[in-house]
Protein backbone atom coordinates (compact mmCIF):
# COMPACT_ATOMS: atom_id res chain seq x y z
CA UNK A 1 0.00 0.00 0.00
CA UNK A 2 1.56 3.64 -0.47
CA UNK A 3 2.10 5.63 1.62
CA UNK A 4 1.87 9.40 1.54
CA UNK A 5 3.18 12.50 3.55
CA UNK A 6 3.42 9.39 6.45
CA UNK A 7 0.00 7.68 5.90
CA UNK A 8 -1.19 4.68 4.52
CA UNK A 9 -3.66 5.28 0.92
CA UNK A 10 -5.40 2.44 0.76
CA UNK A 11 -8.16 1.89 -2.37
CA UNK A 12 -5.76 3.09 -4.92
CA UNK A 13 -3.03 2.09 -6.73
CA UNK A 14 0.77 3.43 -7.25
CA UNK A 15 0.59 6.51 -9.93
CA UNK A 16 3.80 5.50 -11.28
CA UNK A 17 2.04 2.99 -13.27
CA UNK A 18 0.10 4.92 -15.82
CA UNK A 19 -2.95 2.79 -16.12
CA UNK A 20 -7.01 3.66 -16.73
CA UNK A 21 -8.20 3.17 -13.09
CA UNK A 22 -12.02 2.32 -12.60
CA UNK A 23 -13.66 3.21 -9.48
CA UNK A 24 -16.76 1.56 -8.77
CA UNK A 25 -19.35 2.34 -6.04
CA UNK A 26 -21.40 -0.27 -4.28
CA UNK A 27 -24.52 -0.34 -3.19
CA UNK A 28 -25.47 -1.09 0.44
CA UNK A 29 -25.73 -5.10 0.30
CA UNK A 30 -22.04 -5.06 -1.48
CA UNK A 31 -21.05 -2.78 1.36
CA UNK A 32 -22.57 -4.85 3.91
CA UNK A 33 -21.27 -8.08 1.99
CA UNK A 34 -17.67 -6.50 1.32
CA UNK A 35 -17.84 -6.33 5.65
CA UNK A 36 -18.92 -9.52 6.05
CA UNK A 37 -16.11 -10.88 4.14
CA UNK A 38 -13.18 -8.80 5.80
CA UNK A 39 -14.80 -9.77 8.70
CA UNK A 40 -13.55 -13.37 7.90
CA UNK A 41 -9.96 -12.15 8.58
CA UNK A 42 -9.83 -11.61 12.26
CA UNK A 43 -6.01 -11.60 12.51
CA UNK A 44 -5.67 -8.98 10.15
CA UNK A 45 -8.85 -6.91 11.95
CA UNK A 46 -6.77 -3.54 12.70
CA UNK A 47 -5.21 -3.72 9.36
CA UNK A 48 -8.62 -4.11 7.19
CA UNK A 49 -10.29 -1.01 9.18
CA UNK A 50 -8.01 1.37 6.58
CA UNK A 51 -10.37 0.54 3.99
CA UNK A 52 -12.75 1.65 2.18
CA UNK A 53 -16.60 -0.34 1.91
CA UNK A 54 -17.88 2.28 -0.13
CA UNK A 55 -15.93 1.10 -3.53
CA UNK A 56 -13.85 -1.09 -5.71
CA UNK A 57 -10.96 0.12 -7.36
CA UNK A 58 -9.96 -1.44 -10.78
CA UNK A 59 -7.01 -1.55 -13.14
CA UNK A 60 -5.04 -3.28 -15.90
CA UNK A 61 -2.02 -4.61 -14.38
CA UNK A 62 0.94 -3.04 -15.43
CA UNK A 63 4.22 -5.28 -16.86
CA UNK A 64 6.28 -5.76 -13.55
CA UNK A 65 8.88 -7.46 -12.56
CA UNK A 66 8.19 -9.29 -9.30
CA UNK A 67 11.42 -9.96 -8.42
CA UNK A 68 11.96 -6.19 -7.32
CA UNK A 69 10.25 -4.22 -4.73
CA UNK A 70 7.03 -2.08 -6.18
CA UNK A 71 8.23 1.58 -4.98
CA UNK A 72 10.97 2.79 -3.56
CA UNK A 73 11.18 3.60 0.21
CA UNK A 74 10.02 1.35 2.87
CA UNK A 75 7.28 -0.96 2.65
CA UNK A 76 4.44 -1.00 5.07
CA UNK A 77 6.04 -5.11 5.35
CA UNK A 78 8.65 -3.96 6.36
CA UNK A 79 7.88 -1.88 9.42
Amino acid sequence: MPMRIGKMVTGGFLKEYAAREQVIALSPPERFLKAKMLACFRTQREMLNNFRLDTESFRDAPPYDFSQPPHPGQLLSEK
